[in-house]
């Protein structure tokens, strides 16, 4: 039930008029209480303008100062029209609970029975929600409602104010989840929150797979026959120039063994390849043996989880 912004205006102005002052009041208190009344002032101006965070500032401070039912009442008018049902609600119920003396003012009187009527129809427009986590148990679980614990998996309803909420919920086990929802007034709604389990980490890679050692043993191999052709080779040609020695003497030489000379320079040269060859051979087949080509490159792989980052490179 809305009530008149007038008649709100009328109960205010009635109380700060008839607020009784004691007889043997001391100066300060007057002071006082002529602050809480500009205050109040204030707020209903504010009020008056739809400026409703400023009027409750200003409602508050008079209330703090002095303690009467309309301050409080319209406190809860500005929480509503703020859009903060619960708040409201709180102090709605405050002045409904506070009922006042028979000789109090009349507007106390009629703030009492305001403030009963607005606490029926809010707990009808707040929203209300459950939450539902299936399968998991409420001692292992976490549920957090913007930025508050919240008893998950309760069968009674969460109250909430119309607007954006962020949920966030965790457990043993399963990714976080957050998100965001969004209620309005007179809202029922039950939220199942799906949460995953966390995936195991991947295998890790195989271990990297030996070449063969063939191509290392042929080059060795040809290395090997290689030094044998020219280890052979060059004993021949040796063999041959001792002869040829023999038979000149000092400087000179026979005519007769000018083609036993020539017939040794191929031998010389198979035995400079021979030996060429298979040290290049040798060295190629050495290398070949330790890098054994053809097996697979080691792999390297990083893996997250839910104990740190590990890898292998």
């Amino acid at each position: 039930m809305m009530v008149p912004r007038s008649l709100l205006f009328a109960l205010s102005l009635a109380w700060l008029v008839s607020a009784p002052l004691s007889a043997s009041a001391q100066v300060p208190f007057s002071e006082i209480q002529d602050v809480a009344r500009a205050k109040a002032e204030e707020g209903l101006s504010l009020f008056a303008e739809g400026r409703w965070q400023e009027a409750y500032e200003r409602f508050r401070i008079a209330e703090d100062l002095f303690h009467a039912p309309t301050l409080v009442l319209h406190m809860a008018h500005c929480q509503r029209e703020l859009g903060r049902l619960l708040a409201a609600r709180a102090l709605y119920r405050k002045v409904a609970e506070e009922k006042p003396p028979e000789e109090a003012p009349d507007a106390f009187h009629r703030a009492h029975e305001i403030a009963t009527e607005h606490l029926k129809e809010l707990d009808e427009r707040i929203p209300r929600i459950s939450i539902d986590v299936p399968g998991q148990s409420s001692d292992a679980l976490l549920v957090l409602l913007d930025g508050g614990p919240v008893v998950a998996l309760h069968p009674a309803d969460i109250e909430l104010d119309p607007g954006r909420h962020r949920i966030h919920a965790a457990a043993r086990g399963v990714e976080p989840l957050d998100m965001t929802l969004d209620v309005v007034e007179r809202e029922r709604r039950r939220v199942r929150l799906e949460l995953k389990p966390i995936p195991p980490p991947p295998p890790p890679p195989p271990p990297p797979t030996p070449g063969s050692i063939v191509p290392g043993a042929t080059v060795l191999g040809v290395g090997l026959a290689g030094l044998a052709v020219g280890a052979i080779t060059g004993g021949l040609t040796l063999a041959r120039m001792s002869e040829i020695r023999e038979q000149c003497n000092g400087a000179r030489c026979p005519d007769t063994i000018r083609g036993d000379a020539d017939a040794i320079r191929p031998l010389a040269f198979a035995s400079n390849v021979g030996f060429a060859v298979g040290g290049v051979g040798l060295a190629a087949g050495i290398v070949l043996l330790i890098v054994r080509p053809g097996g697979s490159p080691p792999t390297s792989s990083l893996v997250v989880g839910p104990h740190g980052v590990g890898g292998r490179f």
